[in-house]
């Protein structure tokens, strides 16, 4: 494989589609999602038409070298585009193994229930783990603590949902 391929309207739709990463198959590992925020990603190419959108991705030869990355990221982030509700949060590395794995959400001290799922190895990261709120959301001015133990490296930050004004 060597593009993500969403049928939206217009690229930003697309973007949104491919971090959302809807479907059973896309359950299993994310794989858009993982792709778009690769440490190898680039150079990428990008189309769109009207009711589709492309971006052509496995030819990434970069190497940012961090050691995980986050969705939603850590510090300030746009509560508008967590996308929570449908496939949530992910943490993804070349480096750090998650199975095994846990992974802790505190919102000021509080423990906030996810449902963990570790994401199969494929296509833009080594390694892969994803969560979803149980019987909560984000919500704007809130913080949430993000602590993942036992997997080959601890991993931990905080996000910050800022309210962005948006509709």
């Amino acid at each position: 494989a060597e593009s993500n391929v969403y049928f939206a309207t217009g690229p930003i739709a697309g973007f949104f589609g491919y971090i959302a990463d809807p479907g059973d198959f896309n359950f299993a590992g994310l794989p858009h999602r993982l792709w778009m925020l690769s440490n190898r990603l680039g150079p990428v190419g990008l189309g769109a038409t009207p009711g589709a959108s492309c971006m052509h991705v496995a030819t990434g030869r970069e190497n940012a070298r961090r050691p995980f990355i986050a969705w939603p990221p850590a510090g300030p982030f746009p509560y508008d585009a967590t996308l929570a509700e449908t496939t949530g949060w992910s943490i993804q590395s070349d480096t750090i193994n998650f199975q095994g794995a846990t992974v802790a959400v505190t919102r000021d001290g509080e423990g906030m229930p996810v449902d963990v799922r570790v994401l199969q190895a494929q296509y833009g990261a080594a390694h892969g783990i994803a969560f979803i709120p149980q019987g909560w959301a984000p919500a704007p001015g809130e913080a949430y603590d993000v602590r993942v133990i036992g997997a080959t490296e601890v991993v931990r930050y905080t996000v910050e949902f800022l309210d962005c004004g948006g509709e």
